[in-house]
């Protein structure tokens, strides 16, 4: 479990301090371009990526073009910053922060504020006015406009999912809303301290394993629904990069992934508004534990899911979320 505490507060295993907790996020002054030196991708990427980058010093959340151009800095806090989550309609984006909140903010960088419950691993549910996000207490819908108004804790069904992963609900993480509304996909550990990828309910019945084969120990973490809500993208140790369809159960290998979901080349994906590509975080050389040495990089890659070839994009940048023309 020791991985897990890691996880939980930061996507990319940063360390966080409970005891001296950083102060929250401020509007302050309109962020202004970075430069950058990308690689440039053979034909047009449309849409727009968020990501992290430590380019400036703590990890913050950054904007850019899918092609790596326009790189400008979004956030401006003393604090890190991570998992950045798109609104549906691309006008706001939610991150989790070390001082173990969730904030929502226009993607202008305007109208930041705070969301009351706490929590990590935003995501939104396909209306836009509500985020699911992780909590100690375990899965909780909340609203984006930082009222409390109908929250909501998930309870996971531990009748679903015996034998499957811990029975300490907070456990479980990462969860991703499905476009339609009626479902969460999401990672938790084993109890063998491996993790394992799930689907259930919104209300947290009818769980499952993705890949159903008893008591295996080996890493899926990070799914993420595709636009359309037909097919999930996945981190896996056996699968590597893996798009599984939703209605077979299908998974299609796009890329070797390493070892397991914290030391390995690739580390989470975002899909394209269109949903024939993916985004991913590129270690090199793999990480280790979860986490880079000073001679370690990441970067921001686009793998094209029809003819599986890759664009290296964005240097020093991981995270990546990505939305539609704004």
């Amino acid at each position: 479990m020791r991985r897990f505490a890691a996880a939980i507060l930061t996507a990319t295993a940063l360390a966080c301090s409970a005891d001296q907790p950083s102060a929250p996020p401020t509007d302050g002054d309109s962020p202004s371009p970075v430069p950058s030196s990308p690689v440039p991708p053979a034909g047009p990427i449309e849409g727009r990526l968020a990501f992290v980058s430590t380019r400036e010093g703590a990890p913050h959340i950054y904007l850019a073009n899918p092609d790596g151009t326009d790189i400008r800095r979004l956030t401006s806090a003393t604090q890190s910053e991570f998992t950045p989550a798109w609104s549906p309609d691309g006008s706001q984006l939610a991150f989790a922060s070390d001082d173990k909140n969730t904030y929502v903010i226009n993607h202008d960088g305007s109208g930041l504020i705070q969301l009351p419950t706490g929590g990590t691993w935003p995501s939104w549910s396909p209306d836009g006015r509500r985020l699911l996000v992780g909590t100690q207490d375990g899965f909780r819908i909340v609203a984006a406009d930082g009222s409390r108004e109908n929250e909501t804790l998930i309870s996971l069904d531990s009748n679903s999912f015996t034998g499957l992963f811990s029975e300490n609900v907070s456990s479980a993480w990462g969860a991703s809303w499905s476009p339609d509304g009626g479902r969460i996909a999401f990672t938790a550990w084993t109890g063998w301290d491996f993790e394992r990828a799930f689907v259930a309910n919104i209300d947290g019945s009818n769980g499952r394993a993705f890949f159903p084969t008893g008591n295996v120990v080996w890493d899926e973490c990070a799914p993420k629904w595709s636009p359309d809500g037909t097919r999930i993208a996945l981190l896996s140790m056996v699968h590597g990069i893996a798009v599984v369809d939703m209605t077979t159960g299908k998974a299609t290998s796009i890329a070797s992934a390493g070892t397991t979901c914290w030391d390995g080349s690739f580390n989470r994906v975002a899909w394209s508004p269109d949903g024939k590509m993916l985004a991913i975080t590129k270690r090199d050389p793999p990480w280790i534990q979860g986490r880079p040495t000073p001679t370690q990089t990441s970067s921001i890659e686009i793998i094209d899911l029809q003819t599986k070839s890759t664009r290296s994009l964005i240097p020093d940048a991981y995270d990546p979320a990505w939305t539609r023309d704004q």
